[in-house]
């Protein structure tokens, strides 16, 4: 439990005292989607001075903690906040959220009732992050979102055409398409 709380207090850190870079970080998001090379090395805006909480996050099998609204464990209010991913984006820069975020994805969850039952038992299925799960926290930043849809278009593209149970790509899958596509056409 020490693990978890210590994530939760970078991701506060990441939350509350990075927010000037945040607006910074979108763009440069923006700039790496449509490829433009002037400003790519903005990417790394937080440095590798949180590189270490990757390892926390792998090491520990503590994945399931970016997951959580509330990961500082304190009674604060949610808006005041920012989503865990976007906190952990914030942290350790574009480029090596992206590769942890590609390695820990994970098809929709389609069986969120059946899955919520055994998501304390089930220790294996810890270090999968449920790609509808983190569109739904980068949901309230759309430059953060379409990066990250672009992220699994290129990099993860099973995602989007492997269905195991069904030729049809479920409703989820589907609205991500739409979201990107909207995306795409905005930035």
């Amino acid at each position: 439990e020490r693990f978890d709380r210590a994530l939760g207090y970078y991701l506060s850190i990441g939350s509350s005292f990075m927010t000037e870079s945040l607006p910074l970080l979108e763009e440069t998001a923006v700039l790496m989607v449509n490829h433009s090379q002037e400003k790519l090395a903005l990417a790394e805006v937080a440095g590798n001075k949180y590189d270490h909480v990757l390892s926390l996050l792998e090491m520990h099998q503590l994945q399931y903690v970016l997951l959580n609204r509330n990961y500082s464990f304190v009674d604060k209010s949610e808006a005041s906040t920012e989503p865990p991913i976007v906190a952990l984006i914030m942290l350790v820069g574009l480029s090596k959220a992206g590769s942890f975020l590609m390695d820990c994805l994970s098809p929709p969850d389609t069986k969120a009732d059946a899955d919520a039952e055994t998501e304390t038992t089930n220790s294996s299925n810890d270090s999968n992050l449920p790609l509808d799960a983190i569109a739904t926290q980068l949901a309230s930043r759309p430059k953060l979102l379409y990066w990250f849809l672009f992220q699994v278009f290129t990099k993860r593209p099973d995602m989007y055409v492997k269905f195991p149970t069904t030729s049809v790509p479920p409703l989820t899958i589907t609205n991500l398409h739409r979201a990107q596509f909207s995306l795409f056409l905005d930035y």
